[in-house]
C-alpha cells in the first residue's frame, strides 16, 4: 500500500494553516487564487556546511499551482499576496515529497515591494 503524500499530509496541514494567496505571475497573467502557508516572518534557508540565511517565503502545493497551469519558475519576478502583503517572488525551491516533485511543496522565496518605489 503506498501514501498519498498529499492528501494524507499535505492537504491536512494547508486545510488547517494555509491562508488564501494571489498570486501574479510575471508574464502579465491574471492573478489566481491560492492556499499557501505565511512563511513571511522567515524560513531558515542553506545546510549546515553553508551559512544559513532566515529569508521571507510562502509555501504552496505544487499540485494546486499545477492545476492553475502554473509551474515555479513562472513566477519569478511575480508577486504573491497573503496576510494583506505583497510580495516579489525571488526563487523557487522545492519541496519534493518522497513521491517526488509533483506532491511535493515548493518554497518561494520573497523579497518585500518597497511602497515608495
Amino acid at each position: 500500500m503506498s501514501i498519498d503524500w498529499a492528501a494524507e499530509l499535505l492537504d491536512p496541514i494547508y486545510e488547517e494553516l494555509g491562508v488564501e494567496a494571489q498570486i501574479a505571475p510575471a508574464s502579465g497573467s491574471d492573478p489566481v487564487t491560492v492556499t499557501a502557508l505565511d512563511l513571511s516572518a522567515g524560513v531558515t534557508i542553506g545546510s549546515a556546511i553553508e551559512v544559513p540565511t532566515l529569508e521571507p517565503a510562502a509555501a504552496l502545493r505544487v499540485a494546486e499551482l499545477a492545476g492553475h497551469g502554473l509551474i515555479a519558475a513562472e513566477l519569478i519576478d511575480g508577486t504573491i499576496t497573503l496576510n494583506g502583503t505583497a510580495w516579489k517572488i525571488r526563487a523557487p525551491a522545492p519541496k519534493p515529497s518522497p513521491a517526488g516533485e509533483a506532491a511535493g511543496e515548493v518554497l518561494l522565496l520573497l523579497e518585500a515591494i518597497n511602497a515608495s518605489a
